[in-house]
């Protein structure tokens, strides 16, 4: 069978249910990054890393010290499969597409629904680099070399042009609308906020959005 391209999705699991079956340092940083997207988080494993260990007294997770058994999946909305053991992670992804449920099993591009990239985040940007799972080394050399390109400045850039776009949205006529987002996203913007002007950035972003409402022109 053909392979097929994948669909590219972020989610957002704040709040939500997710299980990680696994307690070694492969499972910590799938917590970790559950974590940091606000999902609640239940780790099965009978053995359990020291982090995971903080994190199961701190109450950051909840973590049960035995071996996975299906019923650890109900009401779980994702599930992360990272044991050691091939024919653990095989049960979990066996067990979770019966259920209809999301999984990914650590370094088995074959047992998954879903591959995690490699990414870069700059505040509320993020840019995920994937190889299907292919070759993780890959993806993170891009995202090395992203790192470069998309600094810091980015994430100012983000938040200004986040502030800007409803009131432009109500003065910009819709034709209007596209040439100026990508203007004020644009190059000379950039140059601003890499050298740390960051009130000059915002004077031109909101006199692009000026000129563009003030433009003759009919409105649609």
């Amino acid at each position: 069978m053909r392979s097929r391209p994948l669909y590219p999705i972020f989610l957002n699991l704040n709040g939500r249910d997710c299980l990680v079956v696994g307690g070694g340092s492969v499972a910590e940083r799938k917590v970790l990054g559950l974590l940091a997207s606000g999902a609640r988080v239940s780790v099965i494993a009978p053995e359990a890393c020291p982090r995971l260990k903080r994190l199961g007294r701190a109450r950051r997770i909840r973590l049960v010290r035995r071996r996975y058994a299906v019923s650890d999946l109900r009401g779980q909305g994702l599930v992360i499969a990272a044991t050691d053991d091939p024919a653990t992670n095989a049960r979990v992804t066996r067990d979770a597409r019966a259920k209809g449920i999301l999984v990914n099993v650590a370094d088995a591009p074959a047992l998954c629904d879903f591959y995690l990239p490699a990414t870069l985040r700059r505040g509320d940007l993020q840019i995920a680099v994937s190889t299907k799972g292919r070759s993780p080394a890959l993806a993170k050399r891009i995202r090395m070399e992203l790192e470069g390109r998309y600094g810091p400045e980015y994430a100012a850039l983000l938040n200004q042009a986040a502030r800007l776009r409803p009131p432009a949205i109500t003065r910009l006529p819709a034709g209007r609308r596209a040439g100026a987002f990508m203007a004020i996203t644009g190059p000379r913007v950039i140059r601003l906020l890499r050298a740390g002007r960051k009130i000059e950035a915002r004077r031109l972003m909101a006199e692009i959005v000026r000129r563009a409402a003030e433009r003759p022109g009919k409105r649609s």
